[in-house]
C-alpha cells in the first residue's frame, strides 16, 4: 500500500498538469481580454466600492452602474478619438506630395543657419539636395505605414469588438464577485497568508502606478502637445499629439522623437517662428512630464530602479504588446518580492541553526 502512494501522487499530480493544460487552451483565446479585464477592474474598484455604498450594497446594480461609468469615460471617447485621429492621417496622406517642399534657398538668407549648412557640407560631405529627398522619402515611409496601420485597425474591427464585449462582460463579473474570486484564488494558492497580501497588494499598487505613471502621463503629454501644436497654427495637431504620447513610452529621449522633427521640418520650410514655438512647448512643457515626472514616479511607488522600470515597460510592450506596459511591471515585482521572500526565509533558517 505504501508503495502504491507515490504512484499514486505522481499520476494525480499528472492529471492536475494535463487538466491546467487544457484550460489554457480553452482560455487562450480569451486571455488578453480577461486581462484587461482584471486591470480595468482593479483600476475602478475604488469607483465601485463607492457607488456600493451608495447603492446599500446591492452588487449587481453597482457593478452595472460602474461599467457604464467605463464606458462612458473610457470607450466611446476612445472610439470617437480613434475615428479622429483616421480622418488626420487620412488627410496628412493626401498633402505630403503637396506640402513636402522644403526651400532651402530661404534659409540661406539666415547667416547662422548658412554657416551651420556649409559646416556640415564641408565637414560631413552631405549635399542639401539628397537631404530633401531622403527626408521626402522618408515621409513618404511614414505615410505608407499609416495606411498599413488604418486598414489593420479596419480589418482587425470584428475581432476587437468582440474582444471588448468579452472585456467588459467578464469586467462586469469581476467587479460583482471580485471577491469570491479573491477568496478562491487566495485559498488555492501554496503560499502563506503574509506572502498572499503581498502579493494582491503589489499587483494594485503595480497597476494604479502604471495607469498614473504611464499612461496617464502619456495622456497629458499627447494633449499639451495637441493643444500647444494647434494654436501655433500646425496641421494635423491631433494627429501629432497621439505620435506624442506613444513616444513618450520610448525610454530617454520619449517625446523629443516627434517635436524634434517637427520643428526641424518647420524650421527648413521656412516657419522658422513656428519651429521655434514648438522647440519652446517641448522642452518647458512636453519633456519636463516625460522626463521627470513619470520616472520619479513609478520609481517611487513600485521600489523600482529606474532602470528596471524603462526594462519592465519597454520589454513588457515587446513581449506582450500593449498590455505589457501592466505585465512587464507586474512580473519584475513579482519576481523581485519572491528574491526577498527567499531571503527571509533563508535567513530565519540559518538563525534557527544558531
Amino acid at each position: 500500500m505504501n508503495n502504491s502512494q507515490p504512484i499514486g501522487l505522481i499520476f494525480l499530480w499528472g492529471l492536475y498538469l494535463l487538466l491546467f493544460y487544457l484550460i489554457y487552451l480553452v482560455i487562450k483565446p480569451f486571455i488578453y481580454p480577461i486581462l484587461w479585464a482584471g486591470i480595468l477592474t482593479i483600476i475602478f474598484s475604488p469607483v465601485y466600492k463607492k457607488i456600493l455604498s451608495l447603492t446599500k450594497y446591492r452588487e449587481t446594480l453597482s457593478a452595472s452602474i460602474t461599467l457604464a461609468i467605463i464606458v462612458l469615460i473610457v470607450m466611446i471617447p476612445g472610439v470617437m478619438l480613434l475615428s479622429l485621429i483616421i480622418a488626420e492621417a487620412i488627410d496628412f496622406i493626401k498633402r505630403i506630395p503637396t506640402e513636402m517642399n522644403i526651400d532651402f534657398t530661404r534659409l540661406y538668407e539666415m547667416q547662422f543657419i548658412t554657416n551651420i549648412f556649409k559646416n556640415l557640407e564641408n565637414s560631413l560631405n552631405i549635399n542639401l539636395t539628397e537631404l530633401k529627398l531622403n527626408l521626402f522619402n522618408k515621409i513618404k515611409n511614414l505615410g505608407y505605414n499609416i495606411i498599413v496601420s488604418v486598414e489593420k485597425i479596419f480589418l482587425d474591427l470584428p475581432s476587437d469588438l468582440i474582444n471588448l464585449f468579452i472585456s467588459l462582460f467578464t469586467t462586469f463579473f469581476l467587479l460583482r464577485d471580485g471577491k469570491t474570486f479573491g477568496n478562491l484564488l487566495k485559498n488555492l494558492l501554496p503560499l502563506s497568508k503574509t506572502e498572499i497580501d503581498y502579493y494582491f497588494d503589489k499587483l494594485k499598487k503595480v497597476v494604479y502606478a502604471t495607469f498614473i505613471g504611464v499612461l496617464l502621463t502619456a495622456v497629458v503629454q499627447g494633449f499639451i502637445a495637441f493643444i500647444s501644436f494647434y494654436f501655433i497654427g500646425i496641421k494635423s495637431s491631433l494627429l501629432l499629439g497621439l505620435l506624442v504620447a506613444f513616444s513618450s513610452l520610448v525610454p530617454i529621449v520619449g517625446s523629443a522623437l516627434v517635436w524634434v522633427p517637427l520643428a526641424i521640418y518647420l524650421i527648413l520650410t521656412g516657419l522658422v517662428l513656428k519651429g521655434i514655438l514648438v522647440i519652446i512647448v517641448g522642452v518647458l512643457f512636453i519633456s519636463t512630464v516625460d522626463n521627470f515626472v513619470r520616472p520619479i514616479f513609478l520609481h517611487q511607488y513600485l521600489s523600482l530602479h529606474l532602470l528596471l522600470t524603462f526594462f519592465s515597460l519597454f520589454g513588457g510592450i515587446k513581449a506582450f504588446g500593449l498590455i505589457g506596459i501592466f505585465l512587464g511591471p507586474i512580473i519584475i515585482s513579482a519576481f523581485i518580492g519572491c528574491c526577498m521572500f527567499y531571503q527571509d526565509h533563508k535567513q530565519q533558517f540559518e538563525n534557527s541553526k544558531r
